[in-house]
């Protein structure tokens, strides 16, 4: 029972069932089946309520016919005989045959059937409440129960011995209890995957908004200050949920935003004593004592500006513009080579044509550099990779570093998060420059993530939202995967 419940539980997410919209049609279209099924039971019992009647006035006719036959005289009767046939007959199928008179018993073989049996039940009782006794042969033919060549629709032939020895045939069509016509099953077939593609239509628009907000719930949590407030359509819950969303993001968005103006502002007002301190400093006397002084003084500055540029890293009054970039990245790695760094370039071969991004090119080059001095400052040697995959452009920054522990990813982004044991800020760094790499990579509605590449060595990847263009071929180093990159020191948050 317990693997029965696991592949069942497999197959259930496999398939969607577990969605809204999943259950919402197979609740419609459950509702329609039921709905099929009872109009087929009612059209069944209406078709046999039909069949039994068309059998009753079939019978009822025949009766009329009979005694109008045998008060017309004989010379007129077969006026009315080709009466009957001219309004039976359809001009289809050779009908005329089944209606006359003759003196003689017609040659027609009763047939061992139910319709047959129920019309002759029809007949007899019909005729005996007329207070009419006759003898009469009934024979179905044509249909497809009785296939006949020259009569495809299905008649009743009844040949009945009037009071004066004559024999009088006529035939009727048994149509009564058939099915309709295959138009009006046609119609009603395309009536109801009309109302199925309309009940999924609803289902759909229905719970778009929800898939709206999830998209803002999983953007909200990635980065609150960034995320879009959600857009409050919908039906009359689902605005509700948005608009109670918006106001926490509102609030949560208040606290970070009072939060970095403190940062700002600590950090902005020490400048001033840590600057007069610096200038008493210089008045003191014993040198050793004033290095130590000094470097305190120092580390203390370093925290100030790191804090300033954290701080600031969040939001910018920089316009967004179209920018290139293959071009920008060449122009950052040029850069680092003519610094005399071992940087490589590697383009995808698929790449071709400019890969445009609407961006704050300042910020997205503080975040490159970033990333790209922390890669240089804890390994010998850095690839820059760029590629386009659909609406998206991809830069990763490769080093030949050991890397960073699996689960260490996600929390080197936090701010002042270091693995160097280190205690000089000088050397361990503060534990900023991810972050603030990550927030100025969220300033243009991108993504900064950390993984770490099989061959050995860490790898930054960044994603931009493709404006336009597919890219241009310009390979300049081999492909992460073949590179010998050489081990370096290990990674600093």
């Amino acid at each position: 029972m317990t693997k029965l419940r696991e592949l069942w539980r497999k197959l259930y997410t496999t398939l969607y069932l577990d969605t809204l919209v999943a259950r919402l049609l197979i609740l419609f279209l459950l509702a329609f089946a039921v709905i099929q099924i009872a109009n087929s039971v009612l059209l069944s019992e209406l078709r046999m309520y039909h069949k039994k009647l068309g059998v009753q006035e079939a019978a009822m006719r025949m009766a009329v016919y009979a005694r109008t036959l045998e008060m017309l005289p004989k010379a007129e009767r077969q006026n009315y005989i080709d009466l009957l046939t001219h309004i039976y007959s359809d001009g289809r199928d050779a009908t005329e045959d089944l209606f006359g008179l003759s003196d003689e018993k017609p040659d027609l073989k009763e047939i061992d059937s139910k319709p047959a049996h129920t019309y002759a039940a029809a007949l007899k009782r019909n005729f005996r409440q007329a207070g009419m006794e006759r003898n009469f042969i009934v024979q179905p033919i044509g249909g497809d129960q009785i296939p006949h060549k020259d009569y495809p629709v299905p008649y009743m032939v009844t040949a009945i011995e009037l009071s004066d020895g004559t024999w009088a045939t006529v035939a009727h069509r048994r149509d009564h209890g058939q099915e309709a016509p295959w138009i009006y099953r046609r119609a009603a077939s395309m009536v109801i995957v009309v109302l199925a593609l309309m009940a999924m239509g609803l289902v759909l628009h229905s719970t778009k908004p929800l898939r709206r907000l999830a998209a803002g719930a999983e953007a909200f949590g990635r980065s609150p200050e960034f995320s879009e407030p959600l857009s409050e359509t919908g039906s009359r819950e689902i605005r509700e949920v948005s608009q109670s969303f918006n106001r926490m993001r509102e609030r949560i968005c208040a606290t970070f935003e009072e939060r970095d103006r403190i940062v700002a502002a600590m950090a902005h007002d020490l400048r001033t004593p840590l600057t007069r301190a610096r200038l008493c400093l210089e008045r003191m006397g014993p040198e050793k004592e004033r290095e130590s002084l000094a470097m305190d003084l120092s580390d203390l500055e370093l925290f100030v500006t790191k804090g300033l540029e954290y701080a600031r890293s969040r939001s910018s009054t920089e316009k967004q513009v179209l920018l290139d970039v293959l071009a920008f990245i060449e122009s950052i790695v040029d850069d680092a080579r003519d610094c005399g760094e071992q940087v490589c370039l590697s383009i995808d071969s698929k790449v071709t044509g400019p890969l445009l991004v609407k961006v704050r090119p300042s910020c997205l080059k503080r975040c490159v550099n970033n990333l790209m001095s922390n890669a240089l400052t804890y390994a010998t040697k850095v690839e820059v990779r760029v590629q386009a995959q659909g609406n998206t452009i991809i830069m990763e920054i490769a080093d030949n570093g050991p890397g960073i522990p699996e689960d260490k990813l996600e929390q080197v982004f936090m701010p002042y998060y270091r693995l160097d044991v280190s205690r000089n800020a000088s050397f361990g760094g503060l534990g900023l420059g991810l972050s603030i790499a990550r927030n100025m990579a969220q300033l243009d509605g991108g993504t900064l993530s950390l993984y770490n590449s099989p061959k050995g060595g860490l790898v930054a990847r960044i994603e931009l939202k493709r404006q336009n263009g597919n890219g241009k071929k310009d390979k300049n180093c081999k492909s992460p995967q073949s590179s010998e990159l050489q081990q370096g020191k290990p990674h600093e948050g």
